[in-house]
Parts: C-alpha cells; structure tokens; sequence
C-alpha cells in the first residue's frame, strides 16, 4: 500500500506564489521602461567597474605610464594627462571613490533625514514645529554655499566630504518624510495600532516604517546622482577628496588649466560624471514609477 505525504497546505503556499508573482511584475516593469533599464545598466556597469577598480585599472592612479598629452591610442585608450598618468586608469579609480562618496553619504543622509521626518510627522505639536524651523533655517542657505563653508571649516578629506554631503541630504529628505507621515498616521491601521495599546515607538518602527520604506528608497537613489555631483564639485573647486587620490572633478580642474590645450584629459573624466548622473536620474524615476503604485495605474 502506497502512502502518500500530504503536502503543504494551500495557504502555505500562497506567499511564494506572491512573491514570484511579484518577481515577474517587477521584471515587465522594468522591461517595459527602457530608460529605467538604461538607468540600471549604466549604474549595474558603475558599480562593478569601482568593486574592481584595482584589478581592472591598467596602471596606477599616479603612475608615469607615457609621455604626457598622449592622444588616445591602444597603449592609452583615454590618453595620458599632462603628467603623464594614464587617464583611463584614473577615470576608473576614480569611480571607487565616487561610489562611496555618494553611497555613503545617501545612506547616512536618508536615514537620518527619515528618523527625523517620522518624529516630526508623527509627535507633531512644540516637537514638530521646534524641528521644522531648524529644517527651514538649513534650507534657507544655498546648497552649494552651506557645502563650501561646511567643508572649509572641517578641511578637505574624503570623511569630511561624506559627512558634509549627508548632512546636507537631511532637511530636504526629513521634509518629504514627514509629509508622507502626516498622510500615512491617518489610516486606521495606525488608530488600530494606537487603540490596542501599542508604544509609539512600535507604530513608527512597525508600521510606519514600512509603508514610508519605498519614497525613502526612492527619495535616495535620486539623491545618489546629486551627492555624485557634488563629490565633484568640491574636489573641481579643491575642497573635495585631496590628491593624490583620483577624482573626477579634479582632474577636470586640472585639464582646464593645462597648456597646451588638451581636451581628452577633461572629457572623459567629464563623460564619466555625466553618465553616472544619468544613470541614477534614470533609475530613480523608473523605481518612483515602480514603487508608487498611483503613477503606473495600477494597485498594489
């Protein structure tokens, strides 16, 4: 006599059902957007060219590899500087630190800008209000302004740089944050939370938490092609990560001032910029139209 083993019971298997469902919807998603899919590649292409920027780079970021202004060849596929440095070598070196300049920095930012923005939204009253006027003193100074007297009073360094770069994310991502907040504190999951006696605490970090997890997302991915930006900036105007460290906004300071004239030291370093700011601009439009389920149409 054959036995048989029942098998799992069919509401076990309902969450794996959702999740590939949810896996292949993502995917069309995606696929249907090709500018979000550009997005991913160009990022996907960044990320891995910086994991493996020493073993890639075929010289070193301050190595003598020619003769200097060396047209791009074989030998030099982007050319050589006016040092003589090869300037595809630094263009990827330099994409290591780029990536956690702005990683770094985004992640610091959003997290602290959303913990703010929970408390504000959430506790509202003197505690809201005290928080909000400090937001709005911080958004009053020009970006780039508060940037360059932050960085000159702590001194050029890559630590200095992460960290005035995520302090500078915090109003603007606590403001959205908040906003979502006061929207989402609204919902009777919240007032079913409150009335069976849960800590505030649990209904920020239990329940508000999540449903706010996918702006922040998305409010930090957008923010990755600005910290990027401004990463270089700050090291164009001399106040960003010191040399000898490759730096792509350095190294356009440097080109502009080089004689004679030589084009390819700037552009590509430029090029590589513009297309990691594309790249993150792309993707996070894709993952805001993904994750908000009121601009694709559809429900969740």
């Amino acid at each position: 006599m054959e036995i048989t083993r029942p098998g799992p019971p069919e509401e076990a298997q309902i969450p794996g059902r959702a999740r590939r469902r949810s896996g292949r919807r993502l995917l069309l998603l995606i696929l249907r957007n090709p500018l979000g899919l550009t997005g991913l590649l160009l990022v996907l292409t960044l990320v891995f060219v910086g994991s493996l920027a020493p073993f890639i780079a075929p010289f070193g970021a301050n190595e003598s590899a020619g003769i200097p202004f060396q047209d791009p060849s074989w030998a030099h596929p982007f050319g050589t500087d006016g040092l003589g440095r090869d300037i595809m070598s630094r263009v990827i070196l330099g994409a290591r630190i780029s990536l956690a300049v702005g990683f770094l920095s985004v992640i610091g930012g959003t997290l602290m800008g959303t913990a703010i923005g929970m408390v504000s939204g959430y506790f509202g009253g003197w505690i809201d209000s005290l928080i909000q006027r400090a937001v709005d003193t911080a958004m009053a100074f020009p970006g780039l302004i508060l940037l360059l007297i932050i960085i000159s009073v702590m001194g050029p360094s890559m630590k200095n740089v992460i960290i005035v770069i995520g302090v500078g994310i915090v109003p603007g991502v606590s403001r959205v944050i908040r906003g979502a907040v006061l929207s989402e504190k609204q919902s009777q999951y919240v007032e079913a939370a409150q009335v069976v006696g849960a800590s505030s605490a649990r209904v920020l970090f239990r329940h508000l938490a999540p449903n706010v997890a996918p702006l922040a997302i998305v409010i930090a991915t957008t923010l990755l092609a600005g910290a990027i930006l401004a990463e270089a900036g700050l090291s164009f105007l001399g106040l960003g990560v010191p040399p000898p460290n490759p730096s792509w906004g350095a190294d356009v300071s440097l080109a502009r001032n080089a004689l004679p004239i030589h084009i390819w030291w700037a552009f590509f370093p430029g090029l590589a910029i513009a297309l990691t700011v594309l790249g993150f601009n792309f993707l996070g439009d894709a993952l805001r139209d993904i994750l908000d389920p009121r601009l694709r149409g559809t429900t969740r």
